[in-house]
């Protein structure tokens, strides 16, 4: 078997060493390889569909998207000015609830010092209608002691003059006049008595 290496050397000797010659072979086409071309086909078909899906909403959205900001640029122009009177409307009514809370106070103190007003007035209106009917007693206590003394004094003035007139015409003549003096004395005292009533 010397011989081998020498023919190894030989086959060497006539090809040039850095370059590899190689041969393709055609491999054979199975069923599995015809469906998984077919399944790469119809995935990079479906992805591209998705991508053009995809691509056609974001414009849509970005179409979307510029029309909202059109429409809130133009409403944040329309609402400044409602804002603004919104604004001064509130601050408007904060100062008339301010002013009525005011007033309200004032009116709730004055009716307050009116109504401690009356009450003294109704006190003292009180102790001197008391006092007057105290006076007023008094007094009809008095007119009435006064009235009845008067009465009293005058039929002792007239029971007085009476007896004195009958003493001074005397005695004899006393029998008649005396009767009927009496009685117009009685009678005059039942006048002063039912004056007095």
């Amino acid at each position: 078997m010397p011989l081998v290496p020498e023919v190894l050397s030989l086959l060497q000797s006539s090809v040039a060493r850095d370059t590899i010659v190689t041969l393709t072979m055609p491999a054979r086409t199975t069923a599995f390889d015809v469906a998984s071309g077919v399944l790469q086909i119809t995935v990079l078909v479906v992805g591209l569909l998705a991508l053009i899906a995809l691509t056609a909403t974001a414009l849509a959205l970005r179409k979307s998207v510029q029309a909202l900001q059109a429409t809130a640029e133009r409403l944040a122009a329309d609402a400044k000015p409602l804002l603004y009177q919104a604004t001064r409307t509130s601050e408007d009514a904060r100062d008339v609830v301010k002013t009525v809370r005011r007033e309200v106070d004032r009116l709730a103190e004055a009716t307050g010092e009116i109504s401690e007003r009356l009450r003294e007035v109704t006190d003292a209106a009180g102790e001197r209608v008391d006092q007057a009917n105290a006076l007023l007693e008094v007094l009809q206590e008095e007119v009435e002691n006064t009235a009845l003394s008067a009465a009293a004094a005058a039929r002792g003035l007239r029971v007085g003059a009476v007896a004195l007139g009958a003493a001074l015409v005397g005695r004899t003549a006393r029998g008649a006049a005396s009767a009927e003096s009496e009685d117009d004395a009685d009678d005059e005292l039942d006048e002063a008595d039912d004056d007095l009533e």
